[in-house]
């Protein structure tokens, strides 16, 4: 479920295009598959369709927003660095409490 703020954020994404294409792309997908949106809840494979992604890569977003966060949900390069990061840190914490 998308924030008041979220949705904005998303909306602006999406309206100005001046981001790359697949983050627009994913933005709008987030923005047809919330579910406090008005109007008729969207399937993942019907917003797959109506943006052109499949089902899979809905999924792994929906995963990664719900994990992360918008930002690491709708930016690729971001993503790997944050996995990168959390493994540093998980173990960082490991040896700390060795």
């Amino acid at each position: 479920t998308l924030t008041k703020e979220e949705r904005q954020e998303l909306e602006n994404i999406s309206k100005k295009g001046k981001a790359a294409a697949r983050t627009v792309l994913l933005s709008r997908a987030l923005l047809l598959l919330d579910v406090n949106r008005d109007g008729d809840k969207w399937t993942v494979a019907k917003v797959a369709d109506a943006v052109g992604l499949t089902t899979r890569t809905l999924e792994h977003m929906k995963k990664r927003f719900v994990e992360d966060g918008i930002d690491f949900a709708i930016q690729r390069k971001k993503e790997k660095n944050h996995q990168l990061l959390k493994y540093l840190m998980e173990n960082l914490k490991l040896n700390l409490l060795l």
